[in-house]
Parts: structure tokens; sequence; C-alpha cells
């Protein structure tokens, strides 16, 4: 949303009347006078003589007959910014492990923001419903499946994108498994498992990525690790600490290989979200209070605020960026 710092609504815009939602009548001498927009987010309705703050959400205000009627809707889920270019048009984009929890968001935001997004996951059923919601919601994408640890899905995915696209522009590594799957935490079985998705994985999809994005002229890629990268955790397989640590390295050193291809590459580092699909021990909230309590916001993430991180370094704001984390984790590594 494009708008001054201050803008009077005299004559406010009969066409946002479909986006209202929460709609209330207001007598005539309640007419809005002035809405306060500070870098496209609403921050507060002033009605004669009453302000009614609004910080996260946009405030509309549509005369109707004799009285005027406002409303209030949440934008952060908005499909279609209004104002300004979405930051991922035209983009080509796959998604791992983009079914559920943070690789859904992702999907999602990314495809909010102009980007054609290819929905990559072991579970079809979950992976081609996300792909189905973005269609509903207007946006573009597929679904492919994908076990990141088979080098002939990788092949086939990456195949099957360009040859339906004509490119490839963004790859998140976002697929992963928990280091709290198995009790045991020193069983070779869950050691060759966690290594295999979590590293070999991110591995795979940057080899077989990288000559796409080569002949699109560049790319980014933006592979998902961890906090468990940079420290050591307890009642945790050390494959966890190993494989989200290997992605932290990893990333750097194909950040200094191809930069000169024009293809970026950096790793986003969650703290704690909700549990993931595979967790075990660390879903247990007798597990998680005490390291919760450590975090200094005194909370646990939301998957969005990590997508929304993966969003920034995927589009050209990032375009200097390469070779670096964002740590997404309430404070936790400052501490």
């Amino acid at each position: 949303m494009a708008a001054p710092d201050r803008l009077l609504l005299d004559e406010p815009s009969q066409g946002l009347a479909p986006d209202l939602q929460d709609h209330r009548p207001h007598p005539p001498e309640w007419r809005p006078t002035i809405l306060l927009v500070e870098q496209g987010v609403v921050e507060a309705l002033e009605l004669d003589g009453w302000r009614w703050p609004a910080r996260t959400r946009r405030c509309w205000a549509i005369r109707g007959g004799s009285a005027y009627t406002w409303g209030v809707r949440d934008t952060r889920p908005d499909p279609s910014p209004r104002g300004r270019a979405m930051r991922l048009s035209g983009k080509v984009a796959i998604i791992t492990g983009g079914a559920h929890g943070m690789g859904e968001s992702e999907a999602m935001i990314f495809a909010r923001e102009g980007a054609t997004v290819v929905v990559a996951d072991v579970d079809e059923a979950a992976g081609r419903q996300v792909a189905a919601k973005i269609g509903a919601d207007g946006g573009k994408a597929r679904f492919t499946r994908l076990d990141v640890t088979s080098e002939t899905e990788w092949q086939e995915a990456i195949r099957s994108t360009t040859g339906a696209y004509g490119r490839l522009d963004i790859l998140v590594n976002n697929a992963g498994v928990s280091g709290s799957q198995d009790p045991d935490t020193l069983s070779t079985a869950s050691w060759d498992s966690i290594m295999s998705i979590n590293a070999k994985g991110v591995f795979l999809g940057m080899k077989h990525a990288v000559p796409a994005m080569r002949q699109a002229g560049g790319g980014a890629i933006v592979n998902i690790s961890s906090i468990s990268g940079f420290v050591g955790q307890d009642r945790l397989h050390m494959a966890y600490n190993a494989s989200k640590g290997a992605v932290r390295i990893m990333s750097k050193s194909a950040a200094v290989q191809f930069a000169r291809d024009g293809i970026r590459v950096n790793s986003v580092h969650p703290g704690f979200m909700p549990p993931m699909r595979t967790s075990k021990t660390s879903a247990d909230p007798a597990w998680r209070k005490p390291f919760l309590e450590t975090v200094p916001m005194r909370r646990e993430g939301r998957v969005e605020e990590v997508a929304y991180a993966v969003l920034f370094l995927a589009s050209d704001e990032a375009s200097y960026i390469t070779g670096t984390e964002v740590v997404v984790d309430g404070g936790f590594l400052a501490v």
C-alpha cells in the first residue's frame, strides 16, 4: 500500500468495500478524517476526537448513505499487496519440505509475493493441498514429489521445473528431520538417516539447482539450518547438530564457489519453533520449558517469522548478501 505519511479521507474509495470485515455503521459526526500510514502499514484511524490504533492492520472507511462504515482487516496474509511491486515477481522457486510447517509458510508467502512455487515433498497428499491452496488464492504453484536423499528424484524435480517454466531462480532447502525422533541418541542408523536428509539433501539440491540457475543468469539458494548449527544441546542426537553445522558451512562454501555465476547462497537458523512432525523428545512440553526460559523473548518462534527471513534472502533486496547466516531465534544466541 503506497501512501503519504498523512492521507486525508474526505472521499474514501468505494473500491475497497469487498475487503472489509467487521463492518460497523457510525453516524455522520463520526466521519473519518485522517489515516496515518508509516512504511505502507496503517498506524491509526482518527475519527473526530477519537483515535483507533491499528499497527498491524489496514483500516478502511467508506461512506454509505448518511453514515460511514469502517472496517478492519489483518493484512499479513494479503495475497495481492496493493500499491507496491511484489518481491518475487516473475521468479520460479522450488521449496523442499513445502507440505508442512515452515515450508508451507514459505510456499504461501512466496506465491503471494509473485513467485511461481514448486512445492516439493515426500508427502504427496499434503503437498498437493498446499499447491491447490496457493492456486485458490490466485497464485501459481505445482507439486512435485521429492525425496531429498535421492539424486534421481532431484534431477527429475529440476528437469520438470525448468521444462514447465523455462527457468529456476530460487531454491529453498527446507526439508529436514528432528534430532529427537529416536530416543537412542547414539544410534548409528539415526546418524545415517539424519545426515542423509539434513545434510546430503541440501548438497544434492545445490548440486542440481546450480546448473539451472546458471542458465537463468543467476539465482538465490536459501538453506535452512538451525541454532543447532552453532551450539550443542542435550538429549538430541548429535547428528542433528552435525547436519545443521554442515549446512551452515556448506552454504558458505557454495556462496564462494558460485558467486561469479550470480548465484547467492545463505543459511537461515531458526530457534525454538513449534515441534517438527518428526519430533518426539523435543515435542514434550516438559523438555521444551527450560529451553524456552533461556530465550530472551520468552516464547517460541512462528513459522512465518522464519519464512519472511527466507523471503528477504531470496529476493533481489538481498542482492549483495551471500555466504552469511540469518538467525531467527528470539535472541537465544545473543545470551
